[in-house]
């Protein structure tokens, strides 16, 4: 459960970055094929391995995802040329910790865009106070290492299966 973070819940703004934006999950509805590209996203065979995205995902799994965000989490839709290129979120934890959610759209990838992605949030989360941000990945999902690491993040260990990584308020 959230605790009480001063700079919690954020506003629900649009960060662009020249042609990424991160657009408030809210509007994700207003992005031709978006709930397609999510699908196709969710099936993907390496978003099956690195992420908590059920297999099979079904209709309903998909349709709770797209028009709902759950409570102490803040969601963007990666917009690039138009597209749906993928989700970011954070979610607040108790110990006033922000961790990281991410995927990237099998036709983004390879371009940078959930590098640039993280830098925004990033930004924009310390920006408002927040104090700790962490990313915690595979240890063989060495794309997502390699975003936090771009990003300044710095390895503190492995814990129950997975590689963790802090970035503190400068």
């Amino acid at each position: 459960m959230p605790t009480s973070s001063s700079w919690w819940p954020p506003g629900d703004d649009t960060l662009v970055d020249g042609g990424l934006t991160l657009l408030p999950w809210s509007q994700v509805g207003t992005i031709a094929g978006a709930r397609e590209d999510l699908f196709a996203a969710s099936t993907d065979p390496r978003m099956v391995a690195w992420t908590t995205v059920p297999s099979p995902v079904t209709s309903e799994m998909l349709n709770e995802f797209f028009d709902s965000v759950p409570k102490g989490v803040l969601r963007w839709a990666i917009v690039v040329e138009d597209r749906y290129a993928g989700n970011i979120e954070l979610r607040l934890k108790p110990d006033d910790a922000a961790h990281f959610g991410y995927n990237t759209a099998p036709w983004a990838r390879g371009r940078g865009v959930m590098t640039r992605a993280v830098k925004l949030v990033t930004d924009y989360a310390f920006s408002l106070g927040a104090k700790t941000l962490r990313i915690s990945v595979l240890p063989g999902n060495i794309a997502s290492r390699h975003v936090a690491e771009m990003n300044e993040y710095v390895f503190v260990g492995k814990h129950n299966g997975h590689v963790h990584y802090h970035r503190h308020a400068e």
